[in-house]
């Protein structure tokens, strides 16, 4: 989905749409023991699957379309045993029985921005990454929980429900598109212990109970808020100070421990760890761009409970969320800001929730065209098309047949080691050189006919043009990867790190365009290995 989006400067901004005119609610409590998973319980069957064998049923969600894991290291508590409670209009008599909590979130439609994520931005959150989604509906197969509980044993209970409509500080969401979904007999805690944290993945089992979310709430883009999605929870089972439960809150550690929140990403927990989340959100429309976190395929949901992929943050992380129910004044409430936000001292959060559809999209690109000779890159502006031959936007400069110019892109995996390049554009038959370089001139150089940026140390391979007018390397009946496939000494392990860049160019011997160059090129194309 969208990497991280919202930031500590500019979260209430962007939220206001929504949550509104929110009253501070100082009702959290640290986590003081191990959060367990507690497995896949199957709401159809009322069974469990415990341990390493712990699956959705088959065919079921195999990716997180909706990821807010990120560890605060705090849980929501809404009763009178809860001692840091003081808030206006919450009436802390009531120990949360009846209360139902709705939180927002995003999943991103076919038209959701596709912007680069700038951690330097100024202010701190003005350029907010994104990614596009791969589809405008999709099928929520499974959701994932997280929860603390004070009753004894496996008596906790809770209803929880998925809504297209974001609700705001006057009105609830409305009819569920998803559930209501009644959950009974999930853990507790032992006798001789005082409190019980879970995680616990909910299989729908595939269309037993399974339901369609539209993408950014109608199916297309508009802003992060008017967008975003919502799902509620209450827990029937808290009947008294002594069986209060409440969901773990996922967001920036809310205590001085560690260093202020710098609004890249959030930080990890516990405090110690300084490094930010990779500035994405943990689902399966990560790209590897600027991640220092596993990416697309490995942070699927196969494998659960323990999916193996990074931390989650909340796409539209507002820290707000409306009440309902058992209140003095139901609306919108707010747990205060990370540390650094001004002196509050609140986790700045959501509430834990990943959910998991079985997807058909196309993995993200293994990298980033770019050196373009359509006359229209910015960078390339020095030394452009020689004849002023410019191509077709996005691709090299105009060659004596093709007035549109040739184009290489790249398809493909990297941490799987699939990633290829694609030419397409070229004469009709012959070969084509690819060249790969490890420096990128951004200005580019005139090279033949067209304009290269591939610099550096430079590594040429010779391959057929099959069929008419593209080639591609490596080519099927190829024994090497793109990784593997310039030489020992010049390899691009996945995981790397390396930046290798690439562009292919072509005979082009027509004597009366553009002499005396005989040969043109594509655009260029860049992976980070």
């Amino acid at each position: 989905m969208l990497r991280s989006s919202i930031y500590a400067a500019s979260a209430l901004a962007l939220s206001a749409a929504a949550f509104a005119q929110k009253q501070e609610v100082r009702s959290f409590e640290r986590v003081t023991g191990p959060v367990k998973h507690a497995g896949v319980y199957h709401l159809a069957t009322g069974q469990w699957t415990r341990g390493a064998a712990a699956q959705l049923t088959a065919g079921a969600g195999s990716d997180i379309v909706y990821n807010c894991t990120t560890d605060s290291g705090y849980y929501a508590v809404l009763g009178a045993g809860n001692t840091n409670t003081a808030s206006t209009g919450y009436n802390p008599t009531n120990y949360g029985q009846g209360v139902t909590m709705t939180n927002s979130g995003r999943l991103p439609s076919l038209t959701s921005p596709n912007t680069v994520w700038n951690p330097s931005a100024v202010p701190v959150g003005s350029v907010p990454g994104s990614a596009a989604g791969c589809a405008n509906t999709y099928t929520i197969d499974g959701f994932e929980i997280g929860y603390c509980s004070e009753t004894v044993g496996p008596n906790t209970a809770v209803t929880i429900a998925f809504y297209e409509v974001n609700p705001t500080c006057t009105a609830p969401a409305g009819l569920p598109q998803g559930g209501p979904f009644a959950i009974t007999g999930l853990p507790g805690h032992a006798a001789t212990a005082a409190l019980g944290c879970w995680l616990v993945t909910i299989d729908l089992a595939g269309q037993t109970l399974s339901f369609n979310m539209q993408a950014d709430g109608d199916g297309s883009y508009l802003d992060n808020t008017s967008d975003a999605f919502a799902w509620s929870f209450t827990f029937p089972s808290t009947t008294s100070s002594l069986t209060q439960a409440g969901f773990l809150l996922n967001g920036a550690p809310a205590d001085a421990s560690g260093p202020n929140h710098p609004g890249i990403g959030w930080l990890q927990f516990p405090p110690s760890i300084t490094t930010d989340a990779a500035g994405y959100d943990g689902t399966r429309f990560d790209g590897p761009s600027g991640a220092n976190a596993p990416t697309y395929p490995t942070n699927g949901a196969v494998g659960l409970p323990t999916p193996g992929g990074e931390d989650g943050s909340d796409m539209v992380g507002d820290d707000g969320m409306r009440l309902d129910g058992n209140l003095g004044t139901p609306g919108c409430y707010f747990f205060g800001g990370p540390v650094g936000s001004g002196g509050a001292d609140g986790p700045y959060t959501n509430f834990h929730m990943e959910l998991y559809a079985k997807t058909v999209c196309a993995p993200p690109p293994p990298g980033t065209e770019f050196c373009f000779g359509d006359g229209l890159d910015p960078l390339v502006t020095v030394n452009s098309c020689p004849c002023a031959n410019f191509g077709a936007a996005g691709r090299g400069c105009a060659s004596s047949f093709n007035a549109s110019g040739a184009h290489i892109t790249g398809t493909g995996v990297v941490a799987t080691d699939t990633a290829q390049l694609l030419v397409d554009g070229v004469n009709a038959t012959g070969n084509v050189i690819f060249m790969r370089g490890d420096i990128n001139t951004n200005g580019g150089i005139v090279f033949g006919d067209g304009v290269r940026c591939v610099d550096g140390v430079l590594i040429r391979r010779t391959k057929a043009i099959t069929p008419a007018n593209q080639s591609s390397f490596p080519l099927p009946t190829d024994t090497v990867t793109l990784s593997t496939g310039w030489g020992a000494a010049n390899n691009t392990p996945p995981g790397s790190g390396i930046t290798a860049h690439y562009m292919a160019y072509y005979r082009n011997a027509a004597g009366t365009f553009c002499p005396p160059a005989t040969f043109n090129g594509t655009n260029a194309y860049v992976i980070t290995w």
